[in-house]
């Protein structure tokens, strides 16, 4: 295998690391058959593809993260609001946009980026490197990685979620080792959610139970 075989698999397998993320998301941590993610990664490179054309491509990468987060929104308001089963509703999402798509990228099935100003091109004239691509989406990933831990692991707030169709069950706990004014900070951010889940429960005595350990 040469250098450029690897360089560009590496590359791709950093690429399809975020989908890999989404999916573990909806399917382990929220326990939901999301199929979202399937029209958000082409809505989120079609939006990128665009103003990269236009000569905007550190916009786009802005706005791509924003056009998924829209695309989630309508799959979460489907779901908790109209009461559609969490497959179904994101089969809705993902079928609806197929032609969103289409329409983000003009109507067109492709869209040409051989001469066009991309985040690749500038990492390569910031850089000056052969390996600017993989460097680039290295960064990206490991971006994503790090929020994930930042909220996991610094903060010190574990979170196990399990979300189903007539019930459902949140529990919180801390790990160890945490510095005093990280545990003061995670103690009184769970003390408010008590207080909170406290008040529904209160509301609603016979749809909602509150365990303390």
């Amino acid at each position: 295998m040469t250098a450029m075989l690897l360089e560009s698999a590496v590359e791709q397998g950093f690429i399809y690391a975020l989908v890999a993320l989404a999916l573990y998301l909806s399917y382990r941590v929220l326990d939901i058959a999301d199929l979202t993610t399937d029209g958000t990664f082409v809505l989120g490179s079609a939006v990128s593809a665009v103003f990269s054309a236009a000569g905007k491509p550190v916009l786009g990468l802005v706005l791509a993260f924003f056009a998924g987060c829209a695309a989630g929104f309508v799959t979460a308001f489907l779901h908790t609001r109209m009461k559609v089963q969490a497959i179904l509703a994101g089969i809705i999402t993902m079928t609806g946009l197929y032609t969103i798509n289409l329409w983000t990228m003009g109507n067109r099935a492709d869209l040409p980026l051989l001469k066009a100003d991309t985040v690749f091109t500038r990492a390569a004239a910031l850089l000056g490197s052969d390996w600017s691509k993989l460097i680039v989406c290295a960064a990206i990933t490991s971006a994503v990685r790090l929020v994930d831990a930042t909220v996991n692991d610094v903060l010190g707030l574990a979170a196990s979620v399990k979300v189903h169709e007539r019930s459902g069950s949140i529990e919180f706990r801390l790990p160890g080792g945490l510095s005093a004014a990280a545990e003061s900070t995670c103690q009184s951010l769970l003390a408010g959610l008590m207080l909170y889940f406290t008040e529904l429960h209160d509301e609603y005595p016979e749809n909602i139970e509150v365990m303390e350990a």
